[in-house]
This record gives C-alpha cells, sequence and structure tokens, in this order.
C-alpha cells in the first residue's frame, strides 16, 4: 500500500516517559473507593485516548494507588 503524503507532515508516534494510567483518568478518591475492575476499565479508556492524541509509547510511573501507599490519604 502507499500512502499519498504530499502537502502533509508525517511524524513518529510521540513517547511520553511520565505517565499515569490510573491518575489520568479518575480522581484519587474515585480510584481508592471504587471497585479494581471499574478504574482499570477507565484507565484502558485513558491509554486509547492517549493513543489517538498521537502517542504510541507510554512509561507508566505508577500503579494502584492504595491507603498503604499513600498513608496521608484520608480513610
Amino acid at each position: 500500500m502507499v500512502v499519498d503524503c504530499r502537502g502533509m507532515v508525517t511524524m513518529p508516534g510521540m513517547i511520553d516517559m511520565h505517565w499515569h494510567s490510573l491518575l489520568t483518568s479518575l480522581p484519587i478518591q474515585s480510584i481508592l473507593q471504587s471497585d479494581t475492575a471499574f478504574v482499570h476499565l477507565a484507565a484502558n479508556a485513558e491509554a486509547e485516548r492517549t493513543l489517538l492524541r498521537g502517542f504510541t509509547t507510554v512509561r507508566d510511573a505508577g500503579g494502584r494507588l492504595t491507603r498503604r501507599s499513600m498513608p496521608s490519604m484520608p480513610a
């Protein structure tokens, strides 16, 4: 397949080296109080939106938040 790109700009996918799939999808309080499956579905939707914005590589700089990992969070 040949794609005619005359008059257009092409670029490789962007890379985000500090991205939080969970924190960009929901507020922290929702993450702490919601069902794990729901949180991961929201993170998946955010990952899809990130791909559509042109990022083809991300480095997730965190993971699921818990009260143990963030002791300063209110109960």
